[in-house]
């Protein structure tokens, strides 16, 4: 009786080992397929372009912009958190494999009164991962750090960046 419930608790113990670790469905897995999504975190705290009644683009929360024939890209995200809307923008007059964010290529996180931007000394990177012309596919990662354009003291760091988008 005693040999069984040892048996049982090492059972019970190895499975919940096994359980806690299993992957966070909640974290964004890096697609190539025009899915239409951008997500990233936003010091440390997860953030995702979703649709909502006051965003961009009919409410979808998402808008692309590529010109194809100067190699122009442009992306916004927007969300909603607490009646609080949230804006990511990515612009790259040049688009290339590896893309420097910085004052002309820049990227910029807003919310409530607040405008945080790339420039020459805060700077982040896009790395675009598929470029499918044929398909009107752009996919990448991208994080930068931003300065506070109205208090420059303060500063955001956005790290992990997706996106996956049909133009």
């Amino acid at each position: 009786m005693k040999n069984l419930f040892i048996k049982s608790l090492i059972t019970a113990g190895f499975l919940l080992v096994l359980s806690s670790c299993q992957k966070n469905d909640d974290e964004p897995q890096e697609t190539q397929t025009g899915a239409n999504t951008m997500s990233c975190k936003i010091d440390g705290k997860r953030w995702k372009a979703t649709p909502c009644n006051v965003c961009i683009n009919g409410g979808s929360g998402l808008e692309v912009f590529f010109d194809e024939t100067i190699n122009t890209f442009g992306i916004d995200g927007q969300m909603s958190e607490n009646n609080k809307l949230k804006t990511i923008r990515i612009y790259i007059p040049l688009l290339i494999k590896t893309n420097t964010l910085s004052e002309n290529n820049f990227a910029f996180y807003a919310e409530l009164n607040k405008e945080f931007k790339t420039n020459n000394t805060y700077q982040g990177t896009v790395i675009i991962t598929k470029l499918d012309r044929a398909k009107k596919i752009i996919s990448g990662r991208f994080e930068f750090t931003g300065i506070d354009t109205f208090n420059p003291s303060d500063s955001v760091k956005v790290t992990e960046g997706l996106f996956d988008v049909k133009y």
